[in-house]
């Protein structure tokens, strides 16, 4: 008998309506499930809609707009002084103590 497989989710629907559960933003989004909680706990990843008292979703428009979001991060040129090396501090001696 061959070995049972996972079943991936689904990825995003087409389109920016809709709603998707939290598997299918995992399987294109790539955090932990603990990670994704904490950063919408924190505000910075958008908060799920109820569907039901044990069932939660998030909007495919706001997916969407957060993977566009993170992808224009990613591909931001580095400041000009972020990019020069530096250089190592001189470490100063110290005084012992008798």
């Amino acid at each position: 008998m061959p070995p049972a497989s996972k079943k991936q989710p689904p990825a995003l629907p087409p389109g920016d309506e809709g709603f998707v559960r939290l598997p299918s933003i995992l399987a294109v989004f790539p955090v932990s499930q603990s990670s994704w909680w904490l950063a919408v706990a924190a505000g910075r990843y958008p908060k799920p809609v109820r569907i039901s008292p044990h069932c939660s979703a998030w909007r495919v428009a706001e997916i969407r707009a957060l993977l566009k979001a993170r992808a224009a991060e990613a591909y931001t040129p580095m400041s000009a002084e972020r990019t020069q090396p530096t250089k190592p501090q001189a470490k100063t001696a110290r005084a012992r103590v008798k």
